[in-house]
């Protein structure tokens, strides 16, 4: 398969447009004001826990990398490894319990690290995939694409990156013709981010996503649904 085969898929849902994603988006922003109203008290509507969880997480972690921008320093990289590995549940404690500080000390060796995020360096996610895996044994690229997403977005308000997960490889075959084991064995067992990224952004331009951050907004409505 090349890259020209990463076309819209016949009979894809029609439930994936730039109206279903900004309609989402306007209703998890109706839940965060709903929970700031109501701070100071128990919020009861069992109907929207799933709602309020994805919202305060991503208010954590926001709050936490603005305050946190840099990656120089151990501590504050072994923090904000522990942080997204608890939030997106990527189980890195299951390799051992030395996985958060040779992860850090990877990151930490790329001098250069936030200068490169900054500017959408898509090499940067299999060099440090691939230096974990060398470092390990384990292949943690889901990781890796959290790492640098969040951090090009909450710092710098960019939407350079695409995260993987199970979720979106779930989601993507419904999408763009093509399948679950080629996108799990070409990028992320091969640590070929670029292709991720050449997948996902013939989807977004498939389906005419014209979001204020396509990358970011297609990735979070497709997580939702998905996972």
């Amino acid at each position: 398969m090349n890259n020209t085969e990463f076309i819209k898929k016949k009979n894809a849902p029609e439930n994936f447009s730039t109206e279903d994603i900004n309609k989402f988006k306007m209703y998890l922003s109706s839940i965060s004001k709903k929970m700031r109203e109501r701070s100071n008290s128990a919020f009861q509507d069992i109907m929207t826990i799933k709602e309020q969880i994805t919202v305060s997480d991503e208010y954590l972690l926001r709050d936490y990398l603005i305050t946190h921008r840099e990656n120089k320093d151990f501590i504050t990289v072994l923090q904000k490894v522990r942080l997204i590995d608890f939030l997106y549940s990527t189980n890195l404690r299951m390799s051992g319990s030395s996985i958060y500080a040779d992860i850090a000390n990877i990151i930490l060796k790329i001098t250069d690290f936030d200068e490169r995020i900054e500017i959408g360096c898509l090499d940067l996610v299999s060099e440090i995939a691939k230096g974990i895996k060398e470092t390990t044994g384990t292949n943690h690229f889901s990781f890796v694409t959290k790492y640098c997403c969040n951090h090009n977005y909450h710092i710098y308000n960019k939407d350079d990156y695409s995260i993987y997960d199970t979720a979106m490889n779930k989601a993507i075959p419904n999408y763009i013709d093509v399948t679950y084991t080629y996108i799990d064995n070409e990028c992320r067992n091969k640590m070929n981010y670029n292709l991720y990224h050449t997948i996902v952004s013939t989807m977004i331009e498939e389906f005419g996503i014209k979001t204020e951050k396509p990358r970011r907004d297609t990735d979070f409505y497709l997580w939702y649904h998905y996972r």
